[in-house]
């Protein structure tokens, strides 16, 4: 279970209300994702699974089915996690395409103030 890092093991990332669970395979996802939703339950929160994707990085995409909610969660081929877009082939060229067409944007605009 997790992903390993060092000398620990990395089960999850957490920033404000976004959290990724990080699993090695689909069995463990959705152990992980039941522990979660039965979790958070007990504190008076709930999971929008509505709301919820997963991507695996470099496996099959199928939906993950979770038996005891009823409810599927949908894969997905992008994701955005604190600015950065990451892709289910694990590249970065989209994210590399586009900073460069964010610092492109501002040289423009620095450009059309400084020399119009």
């Amino acid at each position: 279970m997790g992903i390993p890092l060092n000398d620990s093991i990395l089960y999850t990332l957490c920033f404000a209300d976004d959290q990724i669970i990080l699993t090695q395979d689909y069995e463990d996802l959705k152990y992980k994702t039941r522990k979660l939703t039965k979790e958070y339950s007990k504190w008076g929160l709930e999971v929008n699974l509505k709301r919820t994707e997963y991507m695996c990085i470099g496996c099959e995409q199928q939906n993950l089915i979770l038996e005891q909610q009823q409810q599927k969660i949908k894969h997905c081929q992008k994701y955005k996690y604190l600015g950065m877009h990451i892709s289910n082939d694990g590249s970065v060229d989209e994210e590399i395409k586009y900073r460069n067409n964010q610092g492109r944007q501002a040289i423009q605009e620095l450009n059309n103030i400084l020399l119009g």
